[in-house]
């Protein structure tokens, strides 16, 4: 109990430097946790090694493919199949891999993941690493607008424009825009850390 305390303390500590951009305080804090049991904090440190270069820490992708592994290794965890994914999609810290990064969104889809949801609907529809697929494409933009995504939402009614559907599809996109403009993020994980929508980030 004591313990579970003292880990929740650090946790609060890490998030509240990282607010403060003393990040490699931070990462000292979540590699002491993750040292102690605390493997969640693995992801963390993958994503601070993303951060750019500045006074307290220099940008290193390879460190964190590297953590992100560790992550998934130890915790079977989603959010680093996502983070992984999108550095395999678009080439950073590793070469550029499609297919891996098709199967590493794949897992975090399956287990509710809303980013690589939107990111397997991506693939589907444009083709990267497979044959172009719309009823694919369209099942997985569904079922992220499901999950929340309004991003998912816009670009669908872009996707049903294209084929055809102009009604449904404009809706869809002024309803989206709408959402994004009020800043809405729904895919947030459990310990603190948004995991934004923007194409940018994935």
């Amino acid at each position: 109990m004591h313990s579970r305390y003292d880990e929740l303390s650090l946790w609060d500590d890490a998030i509240r430097l990282v607010s403060e951009k003393k990040y490699d305080q931070a990462i000292y804090l979540y590699k002491r946790m993750a040292k102690n049991g605390v493997v969640e904090a693995l992801v963390e440190i993958g994503r601070l090694y993303e951060m750019p270069t500045s006074e307290t820490i220099e940008q290193n992708f390879v460190q964190a493919v590297i953590y992100y592994k560790k992550a998934i290794a130890l915790n079977d965890d989603m959010y680093a199949y996502t983070a992984l994914g999108r550095l395999y999609f678009f080439g950073v810290g590793v070469e550029v891999d499609y297919a891996q990064s098709k199967q590493l969104y794949l897992k975090a889809a399956n287990k509710g993941g809303l980013v690589a949801t939107l990111m397997l609907a991506r693939i589907y529809r444009y083709g990267y690493g497979v044959q172009p697929d719309i009823a694919k494409a369209k099942e997985l933009y569904e079922k992220s607008i499901k999950l929340g995504s309004y991003v998912a939402l816009k670009e669908s009614g872009g996707f049903d424009i294209s084929c055809g559907d102009f009604i449904k599809g404009i809706a869809k996109v002024i309803k989206g825009t709408w959402k994004i403009f009020l800043g809405v993020r729904k895919d947030i994980s459990h310990h603190g850390v948004i995991v934004s929508e923007c194409v940018k980030n994935q």
